[in-house]
């Protein structure tokens, strides 16, 4: 039979960031009430589950969501800082509107191909791929068969996919995880399966 790791991804909860869409990069923004409340919801519903191992990216709003995973199987949560969002430079704080108006033609571009175009002061999309792939492959890098949950952003669950799955850097906007959303990928040999994709079943009336 074939060694299998079972990875849980789940985008961390609300921020009044979220909300108000403002973009929050490395920015560390607290979880708000919805947040605290979408934390403890994803941590229910995967309650009964055998979980080995609890990671999370460093930033508070990402930890304090994979506390509420961790705290009741008295695991420890593994921080990992290439798990954090992109760094959007000087976009960070301003929501898209506010962006539009000040960088126009290249927050269309970065919107329409990512790969072409980085934020001013920001991150390569090449570079955030490279560290957030390689903070995964390090997390499933154990011996023998594993459950994983593993805490992270919208932008880091979004070229997490493209870079298994082999998609197009320019599509990375079609991809989209709802805050609190699970979702899970298999691993057999290495070799990935998605099994689902932002489920917010367990979300219903947050």
């Amino acid at each position: 039979m074939s060694e299998k790791k079972e990875l849980i991804l789940i985008r961390h909860g609300e921020t009044e960031w979220n909300k108000n869409k403002r973009y929050q990069g490395q920015e560390d923004v607290a979880l708000n009430d919805t947040g605290r409340q979408q934390a403890r919801r994803a941590a229910e519903f995967i309650a009964e589950e055998n979980i080995d191992k609890v990671c999370s990216s460093d930033l508070s709003r990402a930890r304090d969501t994979a506390a509420a995973i961790a705290r009741s199987r008295q695991l420890e949560v593994k921080e990992y800082p290439g798990l954090r969002e992109i760094d959007f430079g000087r976009w960070e704080g301003k929501n898209y509107e506010t962006i539009r108006e000040e960088y126009g033609d290249r927050f269309d571009n970065w919107l329409d191909d990512p790969g072409e175009v980085s934020p001013p002061g920001g991150e390569d999309m090449y570079e955030f791929m490279d560290r957030v792939s390689s903070a995964l492959t390090e997390i499933l890098s154990g011996n023998g068969e594993e459950k994983i949950a593993v805490v992270a952003h919208g932008g880091a669950l979004r070229i997490y996919l493209i870079h298994l799955l082999g998609i197009p850097l320019e599509r990375y906007t079609r991809l989209y995880f709802n805050n609190g959303s699970i979702s899970r990928i298999d691993f057999y040999e290495g070799k990935p399966v998605v099994r689902l994709v932002n489920g917010t079943f367990h979300l219903n009336g947050v």
